[in-house]
């Protein structure tokens, strides 16, 4: 899909002007789902149903640019939701690492005064 896309040389208009196939990664996930309802309404008033027409190089053109806005939407949409969820990850990392960090102070200071002096004087 994205080889027929380059060596067609496909643009996409948009309100930035005729962007390439790689600039649509550069696009937020609204502005992607703005241009392929945009294409999809403007390819659905060009096409009028028949059995005996066959598709027209605009058709396929269209069909290209609409599979590819999806493929792009879905992938930018699932990195997201990766990202939200390693932000959640690291997020409970940390708090129980600070958990952990307060248990083991506690449990220092539960030590005797004897406990202490001898952890001190293994140290050195």
């Amino acid at each position: 899909m994205f080889e027929k896309a380059s060596r067609a040389k496909l643009r996409f208009a948009c309100s930035r002007g005729n962007l390439s196939v790689e600039d649509l990664w550069d696009l937020s996930l609204d502005d992607l789902d703005t241009m392929f309802r945009a294409l999809s309404a403007k390819a659905k008033a060009a096409t009028e149903e028949s059995l005996l027409a066959k598709p027209t190089k605009g058709d396929i053109e269209a069909e290209l640019k609409l599979a590819l806005i999806r493929r792009v939407f879905e992938v930018r949409s699932a990195e997201a939701e990766s990202a939200k969820n390693a932000k959640k990850v690291a997020e409970e990392k940390q708090k129980l690492l600070g958990i952990l960090a307060t248990k083991r102070a506690a449990s220092l200071e539960a030590l005797s005064e004897t406990e202490i002096e001898a952890r001190i004087a293994a140290l050195g």
